[in-house]
């Protein structure tokens, strides 16, 4: 909130959400995909926020690959944006493994 300091008469102005950042989430066919908690939201006073986003589906799992959009909302504010783009692409040699970034644990043979 600010108020116009030259006339403290005037009535306060609360700020407007302006913008979001977009949400782009990759992941891989049959695995659900993990979507942000938080998306980056900037208002019309020029200061930004990272403010909690409710999915409409938590953890979608897509068969084929391809490009997905998945909407969510955060309350409390109306702006447009409120989705990710979720990009479905085979990982590692085919088989579904992904890269080794993404293991947890292993053990060498």
């Amino acid at each position: 909130m600010f108020r116009d300091v030259s006339d403290p008469s005037l009535p306060t102005v609360e700020p407007e959400p302006d913008s979001m950042d977009p949400l782009e989430v990759t992941g891989a066919p049959g695995q659900p995909v993990k979507l942000p908690q938080t998306a980056h939201v900037i208002f019309s006073d020029d200061h930004d926020e990272d403010l909690p986003i409710v999915w409409h589906e938590a953890a979608p799992v897509y068969a084929e690959e391809g490009t997905y959009t998945v909407n969510g909302r955060i309350d409390g504010i109306t702006i447009k944006g409120g989705k990710a783009t979720v990009g479905i692409e085979q990982q590692g040699n085919g088989d579904n493994w992904g890269s080794i970034d993404n293991v947890k644990s292993y053990r060498k043979l």
